[in-house]
């Protein structure tokens, strides 16, 4: 069995999209084998309705995204819905693992509470699978 890992790009080649302001993620598994298949495209946000946690839990996490300043993503929480990181999360909610360009402390953590890594990347799909698939072989994940 591989590991479901999301991406977030535009295109299905590169790693290009922020978690915050990004709507596009392709759905690869990572074979035991080192290959990987596409098994999805998904797009859009849905509704926050039977979200997996609690925004006070995440929020106890020691990242408040209403502060003044940055969260560490590069941009200022304010600048993104919170309703939409819930919803992302949720639409990502069977992978293990997610590939992006930036991500944000507490997008990071709505991620992590619900039991999927986040992996800050750029460039080449393929590129960042092969270092995957090396890291996975070493933990013995696959």
């Amino acid at each position: 069995m591989g590991v479901k890992i999301a991406a977030g790009s535009s295109d299905g080649i590169v790693i290009d999209q922020h978690f915050g302001s990004g709507n596009k993620f392709y759905i690869f598994e990572l074979l035991e084998d080192g290959n990987f298949n596409i098994l999805d495209i998904r797009e859009g946000i849905d509704n926050k309705e039977d979200f997996l946690e609690t925004y006070d839990e995440v929020k106890a996490l020691g990242c408040n995204e209403n502060s003044s300043g940055s969260c560490g993503s590069g941009c200022s929480p304010k600048e993104h819905n919170n309703d939409d990181l819930y919803s992302k999360v949720k639409l990502l909610n069977d992978c293990d693992m997610v590939l992006i360009n930036r991500i944000g402390k507490f997008a990071e953590k709505l991620l992590l509470k619900n039991g999927i890594s986040a992996l800050e990347a750029e460039g080449d799909i393929k590129e960042a699978f092969s270092s995957l698939f090396k890291y996975y072989k070493r933990i013995k994940k696959l």
